[in-house]
């Protein structure tokens, strides 16, 4: 399973809404026999039906589901900046948000973090949006950096649960989910 960084607040955390898992309870996650769930299903076609490139207008869709403006830089000689996210409609109020994207779901390593943190400007927030996990001295930078925010993949399938309404139709089209609803805990 993959490790989740949710529950290492940082600066940036602030900035955006917890996910729902931290408000409340949800009923378990349901799987049909032989299936791997829906979590596994959203990292699954994350992974396997984008490129990179559609990995990066992913997160910028992402990231205005969740009310950012978001903008995809060039695709090449980015400095390792995929993505620039802001509040403000015109991008110019602090805090702008720098994201790096990484599409895969291996292990993300500290020196990959520290590219980022190194295009990171005064007053600059950072995010790190993969589908894998990232190592020990990876999150120990996010724990001593202020500003620094790592999302794992698991962080991004709540983000995508949390937000799959807003999400563009082409990308509900990529992650085919309908609603299920079930009898909340409390009612028992």
């Amino acid at each position: 399973m993959l490790q989740s960084t949710m529950s290492t607040p940082s600066p940036v955390s602030s900035m955006m809404p917890p996910p729902s898992v931290h408000k409340t309870n949800p009923p378990k996650s349901l799987a049909l026999p032989g299936s791997n769930g829906t979590p596994d299903f959203i990292l699954e076609s994350l992974s396997t039906k984008l490129t990179h490139r559609q990995f990066e207008e992913f997160t910028a869709d992402l990231l205005r589901a969740m009310g950012y403006q978001a903008r995809v830089t060039a695709y090449s000689q980015d400095g390792g900046v995929d993505v620039i996210a802001h509040k403000d409609p015109l991008g110019v109020e602090p805090p702008q948000i720098k994201v790096q994207c990484k599409h895969r779901t291996n292990t993300t390593g500290a020196p990959e973090v520290q590219q980022l943190i190194g295009s990171q400007g005064d007053g600059e927030l950072a995010l790190f949006v993969a589908l894998g996990a990232y190592s020990r001295d990876a999150l120990m930078i996010e724990r001593q950096r202020s500003g620094l925010r790592l999302l794992s993949g698991e962080d991004v399938v709540t983000l995508v649960l949390d937000h799959y309404e807003t999400l563009p139709d082409h990308w509900r089209s990529v992650i085919p989910l309908t609603s299920l609803l079930v009898v909340a805990d409390a009612a028992d």
